[in-house]
């Protein structure tokens, strides 16, 4: 009946992880043999070239091993939600099968045929199957996003140079951001660039394919960093103003003068619509530089504090990006009305910290309650419910906005003044 089988999905996403881990093992040996022969006895310019070399060929190789992972990544949710739709069909059908044996005669033995072609029946196992194509054409989607590299040669990065100043990223990251932003960014080529309201305009720290990670704040003397990662229609040409002027607002309210807090909104290509936001092939596709932007992140401000909130579609790109191999640099995950975050439990969620903390926040009125169980979503169970495992659970009064909203504001502020006592 289905285009898919969990069964095969999961046997396929076993085969896919177990070459990856192999080659990653079977890499990182010879690394260190290389390495331990490099540094006991040879040296001079022709071997350093070599060594050179031979580290270029473990980082290609470690490419190709860390998408072997991401697909066994992709393969295995995608078999979980696949599982999930096959138990939804049987369920159906002991349904009707119970319902038909008692209403024709005690025992009566009907196939699956008979029962697949009952009108009702018929009709709620179609639904289920254009759910399961739906399913098969984002699997195939996020398998070509991993197969095909989508950097952007053109963008700037902030892991390609750690010595460069927000000034300098600034500068160089300008004449790419996509137009409908720049105005609202620091321009370099001007002096003392406030915005419309007074305040020092944000400047462009990392952009790719024109998105751009805006800074709020003077992060070499931060003691916490905050990303910000919004949901669907954040990056629509129409919202990104009003999303970049919540930002700002966000930061003037957490720092209230102090200064111990810079906000980055971190755009990325978001769904644009609604129904677009069922798909997780675009957190997937953000995954990746996501992940490198928090790994830069935590090696250019080592002393700072890192925290990211994910609101609506943004908390399933970290989740996403958490559960990736090699993790999130980051010490405190915050997810904001979340449609759920790709997983049933924050066992799943590698956060590199000592002490990690995983923060769910649903407001009492936020249409995303209807979104998610506490054992099924469009993208996972409800991250506020005790069996995901939060560090903690904050509710508020309100709709789907967090970052306006008052009471999400007063927890950030608490939990910030917890950690700069």
């Amino acid at each position: 009946m289905f285009p898919l089988k969990s069964e095969e999905l999961f046997a396929a996403a076993a085969e896919h992880q177990k070459f990856a881990q192999a080659a990653t093992t079977a890499m990182n040996s010879q690394q260190q043999g290389w390495e331990a022969v490099f540094a006991d006895s040879l040296s001079g310019p022709g071997f350093d070239a070599g060594r050179r070399t031979l580290g270029t060929l473990v980082a290609d190789y470690a490419s190709q091993a860390q998408k072997s992972a991401d697909l066994a990544q992709v393969l295995y949710q995608t078999g979980l939600a696949q599982r999930d739709l096959e138990k939804a069909a049987e369920k159906v059908r002991q349904g009707a099968r119970s319902l038909l044996s008692a209403a024709l005669h005690h025992g009566a033995i009907l196939g699956d045929k008979a029962i697949d072609s009952l009108p009702i029946c018929y009709q709620i196992l179609m639904f289920l199957h254009g759910i399961s194509l739906i399913l098969d054409k984002t699997c195939a989607h996020q398998i070509g996003c991993i197969a095909v590299e989508h950097n952007d040669p053109h963008g700037v990065y902030l892991g390609d140079d750690l010595s460069l100043t927000p000034e300098q990223l600034n500068a160089q990251a300008f004449e790419h951001i996509r137009p409908e932003v720049r105005p609202l960014v620091d321009d370099p080529h001007i002096a003392g660039q406030d915005d419309h309201t007074g305040r020092k305009k944000p400047q462009a720290i990392q952009v790719i394919n024109g998105k751009a990670a805006l800074i709020f704040g003077d992060p070499t003397q931060a003691k916490t960093i905050v990303t910000v990662v919004q949901g669907v229609t954040s990056s629509n040409p129409d919202t990104i103003v009003t999303n970049v002027a919540n930002v700002s607002d966000f930061y003037e309210d957490l720092n209230r003068g102090k200064g111990d807090v810079a906000v980055v909104m971190y755009d990325y290509a978001a769904p644009k619509g609604i129904f677009s936001g069922i798909h997780p092939g675009y957190a997937h596709k953000a995954a990746n530089d996501y992940q490198s932007y928090k790994k830069a992140l935590r090696a250019k401000y080592p002393d700072a504090q890192l925290m990211d909130v994910g609101h609506s579609y943004g908390s399933v790109l970290l989740g996403t990006a958490a559960q990736r191999p090699g993790g999130l640099e980051t010490d405190v995950l915050i997810d904001a009305g979340s449609p759920g975050m790709n997983t049933r439990s924050t066992r799943n969620l590698h956060l590199n910290s000592s002490n990690p903390e995983v923060i769910s926040s649903l407001n009492d009125a936020d249409p995303a309650r209807m979104l998610h169980t506490p054992d099924l979503g469009v993208h996972g169970p409800d991250p506020t419910d005790k069996l995901f495992g939060a560090t903690e659970v904050w509710t508020g009064t309100g709709g789907h906005d967090y970052l306006t909203n008052p009471d999400f504001r007063a927890h950030m502020r608490d939990k910030l003044a917890t950690y700069h006592r």
